[in-house]
């Protein structure tokens, strides 16, 4: 497992590069920039309160120390790093239209939503509530996934 996870934190940052490098970094568009800007803050909002209250890791196997999160934007979204790499790129997706771009993205959330899959099998293993904790969040869009 833990190879497997290794490889998918490996085709993320890489997917994450390319997409990065495929056009521009802000979007032109003024509602876009708008999505975008949020995005950033979102997963800004999403590492600064997993680094204050748990153990911060790109795997998807919880760290050894970790806590589970339900506060901050964890309250609402169980992934919200997740939620913002993907809505922060597909604002730019959309400002900065490619088939290149849309190839990266689709990977890039692919590869995003196997390690969901994965951590999804572990964390309950690891944090007795995480079943109630799932059953009152969703994946990464507040109210609807």
């Amino acid at each position: 497992m833990k190879n497997k996870s290794t490889l998918l934190v490996f085709l993320q940052k890489l997917f994450i590069l390319l997409f990065l490098i495929s056009g521009p970094l802000l979007a032109k568009n003024t509602y876009l920039l708008t999505i975008e800007l949020f995005a950033i803050a979102l997963g800004a909002w999403a590492i600064i309160t997993m680094m204050r209250k748990s153990k911060f890791s790109d795997h998807p196997e919880p760290a050894q120390n970790a806590r589970l999160l339900d506060t901050g934007p964890y309250r609402y979204i169980r992934n919200p790093m997740y939620s913002a790499i993907l809505l922060g790129f597909g604002a730019l997706l959309l400002d900065s239209f490619s088939l290149v771009r849309l190839s990266i993205y689709i990977v890039e959330a692919v590869i995003l939503l196997k390690k969901i899959s994965i951590e999804e099998t572990l964390l309950p293993e690891k944090f007795k509530g995480y079943p109630a904790y799932k059953s009152r969040t969703r994946r990464l869009i507040p109210f609807l996934y």
